[in-house]
């Protein structure tokens, strides 16, 4: 395996992981805030709705991709603070920064990274947490060491 494709691996397997973190982050959250009404049905549930497009498109599908960050954009624009939606789309934003570290375009790489980062601790000032590792992490890496 070259250089490339080592570092291909290695963004598509950290955004898995932050996708998952995402995930499991947002479905907790839901958890903790429906306790009090009744548990909604599976089919209701925001990642339900988005999950297999983001997978998806953490693998590669920029069709499927673009079809969840639609969705979060829709439940946004009908409440800001939807913070299933916030959480993925922020997910989702983290994907593209990692696409764009790929492609070496460092500059849109760290906006994205923000940007995503920034809509997960919007989400709930509890999720950055888990972020702060990553993003630091991702500060600390040499420029060309993040495409």
């Amino acid at each position: 395996m070259n250089k490339k494709q080592n570092r291909i691996r290695i963004v598509k397997c950290v955004s898995i992981l932050i996708l998952a973190i995402c995930a499991m982050t947002a479905f907790a959250w839901g958890q903790q805030n429906n306790k009090q009404s009744d548990p909604p049905k599976s089919s209701d549930r925001f990642d339900m709705i988005v999950r297999e497009d983001f997978f998806a498109g953490m693998m590669g599908d920029d069709e499927r991709l673009n079809h969840g960050m639609k969705l979060c954009e829709e439940a946004l624009a009908k409440n800001p603070k939807h913070a299933d939606a916030l959480v993925w789309h922020g997910g989702g934003l983290l994907t593209r920064a990692s696409r764009a570290y790929g492609k070496g375009d460092t500059t849109a790489g760290d906006k994205l990274w923000q940007q995503g980062i920034d809509e997960m601790t919007n989400a709930d000032g509890s999720v950055r947490e888990p972020y702060l590792i990553l993003d630091q992490w991702m500060k600390e890496q040499p420029a060309e060491g993040r495409h």
